[in-house]
């Protein structure tokens, strides 16, 4: 796997070198960015200046659109709104420039990420470095750390409710964006006075790049690569009349990358798909009915061959789900209520297979699961004069045969408005997550196996307890709080390499359930301004896992516990023509953190011979065996080493120039300014201490035509 990762990211750096409020009178659950049926009687009014839109961060509920994002570098050129989450307080990132993130102590495999209330389980592109989501048909999000809705569920961390755009009820609207690594194109409008559309598309021409690059500069290089990368969103929206207003949507995108480098080959595939029916009905000025169903596909595989070591391993995850939900608002004075269903069905298809020439092959590919679950929901919130107060409650029936359990989750919330500038707000959370993600390598790619809880692996549960203040002054905003947070039938590989070990083992005798504890502060702060929008986040936190088959039992560092993280965003506004309607941009961001944990090699010592090992002379016993056989490695104990600290600067530059039809963007970032290599592992090979670092400074650049 090393090996292959290298490989990957030399060729990249090489190749490039929310509040729950609700208005009725908007009776679709989407929104419009671009909708100019406001013009159609507009009068001439003088020039005013328009700043960014406010930020969102009260209750534990982050609020942005795609403008707020911009500024963010990404190392494929893209506007990615999953990257803005990883700068904000309470998050810890995975492998550097990935998007695997972990919330406040929990696993990645504990967020939730929706696009109009869908569940998207591989929500990432190119090993983990850009989201699967185009930023064009993106409206607004929501990334819940707290306070979450009980419309939604399975998770115990976080929240990300992704909502697309209604189409424009006047116009066509159109875009063209180019990168090295992605081409988009999307569209929106209206077909006549009922039926819309809105579609968003992108496809990668990295494979063929990679091919036509190695014939320009005749190069000798023996690694072989494919790719087949891409994602489409099409929704078509109809309004019958002023009380019923529907949609039909679909989405999918698919990643597949092979990689041959001498004896090796590795192959990853995964993809995503849905399709989703959604009706929304005002049944008067205080009640609406919002219903919807959808059947959701997800798919992984990884494969590798060593020819070398005759081995042969297989890993494979599909999730198949079904989903009916309906729910009823009431909006009346001083109260807001939300009640409905939910039915879900999944079916589950995890599998490990390891050949290995000589033995008997592990194999669990014909495993399947079933799951059935049944949600009762209904939440509350009272406002009086400065003062909310929110309830909700959640019944569940979850039933994986013979597996039978009806937890009840619960939210507690109260929000103060002390002044007109500072406001005070506290809350508590129980949830639960009905199924488990096994994760391997936190690499931010969808490689890992996902199952449903059972007898052995019961459902997941977690407690948050929080209290916060905000403060607005101005253009300034700010907001500090503390959390403290338990979990419980957390799970965990053992060794995630015994999966693919010598001996015949499947994934159910890897894995151990235990629990976690997390605590910390967090820290936002924000400006706003005509000419400079600036960001500021910083969490002090501390995590702890403890699992009865790992560190014998004894408490341990969570891999992903950093102490401290600071992110600074800005953007600075150094050039503007009002007449020629051009602006020109710059924007710095800095990510500072503690070093995450890791369990390292500490040093050797002579192992004792086993009996008749030295009479096996089949090609099943490589020089890796048998240096592992004389020679046992001192490991630390579980996560006992702090890597060093995590640095990084990254810098764009954009321009933005406005014609009457025609938008035009142009952008050029650097990833990683300073070129530090921070570390990624740690290791000791031929008795001297190495250090694998993975993404240098990088380029990036792309262009975008909007109409």
């Amino acid at each position: 796997m090393k090996k292959f990762i290298i490989v990957v990211i030399t060729f990249l750096s090489y190749s490039l070198n929310a509040s729950n409020v609700y208005y009725f009178q908007n009776n679709d659950t989407t929104t419009n960015r671009n909708d100019t049926s406001a013009i159609k009687n507009q009068k001439t009014l003088k020039e005013v200046i328009v700043t960014e839109k406010r930020f969102i961060n009260e209750n534990g509920v982050y609020g942005f659109d795609v403008e707020k994002v911009k500024p963010i570098v990404n190392i494929m050129g893209e506007t990615d709104v999953v990257r803005f989450v990883t700068t904000l307080p309470g998050i810890s990132s995975g492998m550097e420039g990935g998007l695997s993130y972990f919330v406040r102590g929990g696993n990645n495999g504990n967020n939730r990420i929706e696009l109009d209330n869908v569940p998207v389980y591989g929500s990432t592109h190119f090993f983990g470095l850009v989201s699967s989501f185009q930023s064009d048909y993106i409206s607004s999000v929501d990334f819940h750390t707290s306070n979450f809705p009980m419309t939604s569920g399975n998770f115990t961390s976080s929240l990300m409710q992704i909502k697309s755009i209604k189409p424009d009820s006047v116009k066509y609207h159109g875009s063209l964006s180019v990168s090295p690594y992605i081409l988009g194109v999307s569209s929106n409008g209206k077909i006549n006075n009922k039926l819309g559309y809105v579609v968003g598309g992108r496809y990668s021409l990295l494979g063929l790049e990679y091919n036509l690059l190695k014939k320009l500069i005749k190069t000798e290089s023996n690694v072989d690569l494919k790719t087949d990368v891409g994602d489409i969103f099409l929704k078509m929206t109809y309004d019958l009349n002023k009380k019923n207003h529907f949609y039909l949507e679909g989405y999918y995108s698919n990643d597949y990358l092979s990689v041959g480098v001498e004896s090796m080959e590795l192959i990853l595939n995964w993809n995503n798909s849905f399709i989703n029916f959604d009706w929304n009905y005002l049944i008067s000025p205080y009640f609406k009915l919002h219903s919807f169903a959808y059947i959701d596909n997800y798919f992984s595989a990884q494969g590798q061959k060593n020819t070398d070591e005759y081995r042969e391993l297989k890993i494979r995850s599909q999730i198949q789900e079904v989903n009916l939900q309906s729910e009823l608002y009431y909006n009346y004075k001083n109260w807001k209520i939300i009640s409905g269903i939910k039915a879900k069905y999944n079916h589950y298809m995890p599998a490990a297979e390891n050949i290995l020439s000589g033995k008997d092959n592990q194999n669990t590919f014909t495993d399947t699961y079933n799951s059935k679950l049944i949600d009762l929901f209904c939440s509350s919130t009272y406002s009086l004069r400065s003062f909310d107060f929110s309830l909700g409650v959640k019944q569940s029936f979850y039933k994986s045969d013979p597996y039978f359990t009806s937890p009840l989750e619960l939210k507690l919330n109260t929000f103060w408005k002390i002044d007109k500038h500072n406001s005070l707000y506290a809350g508590y959370d129980y949830l639960t997550q009905n199924q488990h993600t096994l994760e391997g390598l936190p690499l931010g790619w969808s490689i890992d196996l996902i199952v449903p809880a059972s007898i052995e692996l019961p459902v997941e549960k977690s407690q948050q307890l929080y209290i916060g203040h905000n403060t607005h002054y101005k253009m300034i905003s700010a907001s500090v709080g503390v959390f403290y947070k338990t979990m419980d039938n957390l799970v965990s590989y053992k060794n995630p390499s015994n999966l693919f070990g010598v001996q015949n083992s499947d994934w159910q005798d890897q894995i151990s359930v235990g629990k976690g504890k997390s605590c910390g502060l967090e820290v936002y702060l924000e400006k706003h301004g005509e000419w400079w929008n600036g960001s500021l986040s910083y969490t002090l936190s501390n995590t702890t896992r403890q699992f009865n088959e790992i560190n014998d039992g004894n408490v341990f560092p969570f891999k992903f516990d950093r102490r401290h993280i600071l992110n600074a965003n800005s953007k600075v506004q150094v050039y503007k023509n009002s007449k020629k309607k051009s602006f020109r941009y710059i924007n710095l961001s800095i990510s500072y953190s503690t070093g995450n944990h890791a369990t390292v090699q500490q040093g050797w010592y002579e192992g004792v011979d086993s009996p008749y090992w030295n009479y096996f002379s089949s090609g099943d016993i490589t020089n890796s065996m048998n240096t592992n056989m004389y020679n046992k490695r001192l490991m630390s104990s579980v996560n006992g080493y702090t890597m060093p600290d995590y640095f990084r600067i990254d810098l764009g530059y954009s321009t933005i120039k406005k014609s009457k039809k025609i938008t035009s963007e142009f952008y050029v970032g650097i990833y990683n300014v300073l070129n530090r290599h921070n570390p990624y592992l740690i290791f000791n090979e031929n008795n001297q201490w190495k250090q694998f670092s993975l993404l240098p400074i990088i380029p990036t650049i792309s262009y975008k035509i909007s109409f």
